[in-house]
């Protein structure tokens, strides 16, 4: 074979070779490579496993089946760090979120995968940078205009989390009962034993979704007074190594794959077109205009009915 051949043949083998391994080296960087600082790799070799408190009945950011097995968007999240950093969250099963905010507080749990900043929570813990955003709202049977309404009133919230450390801040004259789980609350509400619930749009999406709770209505919140709900993850405070290293995670993880946990737990459905308003306001004119349409045949039926029994009998006389 000629040398030139042979440089014709092995050059364009060279270059697909160059690139398979260019396209192997960024699809891992992009996959696992978080940037460490050499203390913080030397700090996650002296911490090979951490333990994490997740919620054991907050859908769908977190909380555990009837198996034991960790659920939800957070859960996604830390199934994603584990396996960008190489090491092992171990899950500490709880009765409800009051207890795991007691464990936090006395250092048997190390991690808080999805929970908000609050001033009462600095005490003990650090936090990440928010991974997720989602807005809070009141629910309710009662008809009330807006959240000004709910002055002296009972409202349900979860005990410990943001929405009752919001509440407790800010003093607002209303009567605050405290239940276990978010689900819990909503039942009271739409059995009307307290008069609304405060908890986020997500929350009381999934809980309706699972309990087919249909009576609920959203009440309005012009001012935009309850904000919302940024989730980060709380590190305990003596661990600031842990909090710089979950950011460069969190970071890492590109906008494709949080949308793609995002889409997995939050489903926002189309309504079906023939309940569309749109369409609704379109099929009562065409329904209007048939049914106007329609009496007037029957109106001039009736009328031509009349006047040519109203002639017969002329004629009858004339005839007699």
């Amino acid at each position: 074979m000629a040398a030139w051949q042979r440089n014709f043949l092995v050059r364009p083998c060279f270059l697909l070779l160059l690139l398979c391994l260019g396209v192997l080296t960024t699809t891992s960087a992009s996959a696992h490579d978080v940037h460490l600082t050499q203390s913080e790799g030397r700090w996650l070799k002296e911490h090979p496993v951490i333990r994490i408190g997740p919620d054991p009945d907050y859908p769908p950011f977190e909380w555990l089946d009837g198996n034991g097995h960790y659920q939800g968007i957070a859960a996604d999240y830390i199934a994603l760090i584990e396996k960008k950093l190489g090491v092992h969250f171990q899950v500490v099963p709880t009765r409800n979120w009051s207890q795991v905010i007691r464990l936090a507080k006395e250092r048997k749990i190390d991690l808080l995968p999805a929970l908000a900043q609050t001033r009462q929570r600095k005490s003990y813990l650090l936090f990440t940078q928010p991974y997720d955003r989602i807005p809070g709202i009141v629910v309710s049977i009662q008809g009330y205009d807006s959240i000004d309404d709910l002055l002296g009133k009972r409202i349900a919230v979860v005990s410990d989390t943001y929405w009752d450390d919001l509440l407790s801040d800010r003093q607002i004259d209303i009567q605050i009962q405290h239940v276990d789980s978010a689900k819990f609350g909503m039942e009271l509400a739409a059995m009307g034993a307290v008069d609304a619930m405060v908890t986020d749009l997500a929350s009381a999406t999934a809980i309706i979704k699972q309990t087919g709770i249909s009576n609920l209505h959203v009440i309005r919140d012009p001012r935009k007074r309850l904000g919302s709900l940024h989730i980060t993850m709380g590190v305990r405070s003596d661990w600031p190594e842990l909090r710089s290293i979950l950011d460069k995670a969190l970071a890492s993880i590109t906008p494709r794959e949080r949308e793609a946990i995002r889409s997995k737990w939050i489903s926002i459905r189309q309504p079906a077109f023939w309940l569309d308003r749109d369409f609704l306001i379109g099929l009562f004119a065409v329904l209007s205009i048939i049914i106007l349409l329609f009496a007037g045949v029957i109106t001039w039926n009736r009328s031509l009915r009349r006047r040519v029994e109203a002639r017969t009998r002329e004629l009858n006389a004339a005839q007699a």
